[in-house]
């Protein structure tokens, strides 16, 4: 039999609440309330407990500080955004007020000191350029600089020849950032305007006072060379020899992505490979070889990183350039047939020695590369290697019955560079954060996760017992999908892969 006051369902009422007595619920009026002949008062939808007392008066303090702060930061940088000082780039060898720095083992570290006068907070700049929590910002820093250096090269006296080296530079790092936070095409745009401009500036020139014209096959030039200036440093004549570097290593990754021709030939570069980074940053002069003889000297001696890139890059276009040549016009037999395999042999020789010589030169058994540059280098001669072997074991037409044989061996070795690339790709995340990878490094990652699809469809078979495929070709996607949150080159990349039916999810 159930119980005649037993309470009701529900929450107390205020005022028994805050008299602490027993409350029967009973509504509109409890009990209590009548006999008490107090207004009785239910709140059904009780707010969370809060914090305990004082601390939200703690908490109010602290936020009211801190937009007093951010405020104050914020009114000093205001002043900063509106354009680059016109002083900045007449007074080429004066000491801005804040430089642009940029991390030593990164490709755009490469043409470092610079001294564009850009008063931005150094962390800030490079956080909005590339970091992900920033990256909402990236489309104002390159859409406000991108309005600035096109207003200053309005304002511009017009003699190309004087352009400052920090123009160059901001155009050039300008492409980085968009290559690496906006789209490819608008990097591809804004780099063939550096190129042009390095180009107008003379800056493939700047050795030439030392080289035969003669021997180039060049006639009196309309700009004659002249030696270094006396007041020119070592370190400032290398500063515009990496800048040069720079631009070419932009203008075969244009290459490299969308065969595009090159705008820079390298028959009328007269400016030596860029010196070590060491010599840079003390200013200690060392002659470095040009590009020429560091192609006739290949395998010999491992060069700098950045002037390793350089050579490595001019081989790769070649073997690209002597490939598309051969598919636009099929030799047909005899002697241009020998001197097309001739051609091949003589590019798949050095590319071979300076894979083997990179490879020799490491520094431990656990084979970790700490520089992102020569991470870089390393993926970029097997990258290398596999193109060139690739083209060799595919082509139609053979000279010999030997070199017909030979095929399967140039596959053979085409994936045997593949597998040094997924080695080095393995061992970057342990040695190298991705916030500081080479910004053209997704490209051949690319490169080879496309080789080590199409394997099946070879048409030579492998004899090698490669049964590795599946796993490196998702260690690549792997190192993709990880590069892609601070790269839009990867993420371009992976979208294309994956939407290959070989593609393993």
């Amino acid at each position: 039999m159930p119980q005649a006051h037993r309470q009701q369902l529900g929450l107390a009422c205020e005022e028994c609440r805050r008299r602490k007595a027993r409350c029967d619920r009973v509504r509109p009026s409890c009990g209590s309330c009548q006999d008490a002949g107090a207004a009785c008062c239910y709140v059904d939808k009780r707010p969370q407990r809060g914090p305990r007392k004082g601390q939200m008066d703690a908490l109010k303090n602290l936020v009211a500080n801190l937009e007093q702060r951010l405020g104050e930061q914020m009114g000093q940088q205001q002043p900063n955004h509106e354009a680059i000082p016109s002083d900045a780039f007449q007074k080429p060898n004066a000491v801005p007020e804040a430089i642009v720095p940029l991390e030593h083992n990164t490709a755009l570290a490469e043409i470092v000191p610079m001294t564009l006068s850009i008063n931005l907070e150094n962390n800030n700049l490079i956080a909005a350029a590339v970091s992900a929590q920033y990256r909402p910002l990236s489309g104002m820093l390159c859409a406000e600089s991108r309005r600035v250096l096109e207003q200053v090269d309005a304002n511009g006296a017009g003699d190309y020849s004087d352009t400052p080296i920090e123009q160059i530079q901001a155009w050039l790092l300008l492409a980085h950032c968009e290559l690496l936070c906006q789209h490819e095409h608008q990097a591809m745009l804004t780099a063939g305007r550096a190129i042009r401009m390095v180009q107008l500036a003379r800056l493939h020139d700047v050795d030439a006072y030392n080289v035969s014209f003669m021997s180039l096959g060049a006639e009196t030039p309309l700009f004659p060379p002249s030696p270094l200036s006396d007041d020119e440093s070592f370190a400032e004549a290398e500063e515009k020899r990496r800048t040069f570097w720079l631009a070419y290593c932009f203008d075969r990754f244009c290459l490299m992505r969308s065969e595009c021709p090159p705008s820079l030939q390298e028959e009328s570069i007269r400016t030596r490979l860029p010196a070590p980074e060491a010599n840079f940053q003390n200013n200690q002069p060392i002659r470095m070889d040009f590009l020429p003889e560091a192609l006739a000297h290949s395998g010999r001696t491992v060069l700098p990183p950045f002037a390793e890139c350089v050579v490595l890059n001019s081989l790769f276009s070649r073997c690209m350039s002597h490939h598309r040549l051969a598919l636009a016009a099929p030799v047909s037999g005899g002697n241009d047939l020998r001197k097309f395999w001739s051609k091949h042999a003589w590019l798949a020789l050095p590319v071979e020695k300076r894979k083997q010589l990179l490879v020799q030169s490491l520094p431990g058994a656990t084979d970790y590369v700490d520089d992102p540059m020569l991470t870089f280098v390393h993926a970029l001669a097997a990258c290398a290697a596999i193109y060139v072997y690739q083209s060799m074991a595919h082509f139609i037409a053979w000279p010999t019955v030997d070199q017909e044989v030979a095929a399967p061996s140039y596959e053979e070795q085409a994936v045997q560079a593949a597998s040094e690339l997924v080695h080095f790709v393995k061992t970057m995340p342990r040695s190298i954060s991705h916030f500081k990878a080479h910004p053209f490094l997704p490209t051949l990652i690319h490169r080879a996760a496309v080789f080590l699809m199409g394997l099946p469809r070879s048409p030579n078979p492998i004899k090698t017992g490669y049964n590795n495929r599946d796993d490196d070709l998702n260690t690549l996607l792997g190192a993709l999908r990880n590069l892609q949150q601070i790269n839009n080159l990867s993420r371009g990349s992976l979208c294309k892969l994956e939407k290959d039916a070989f593609c393993i999810t």
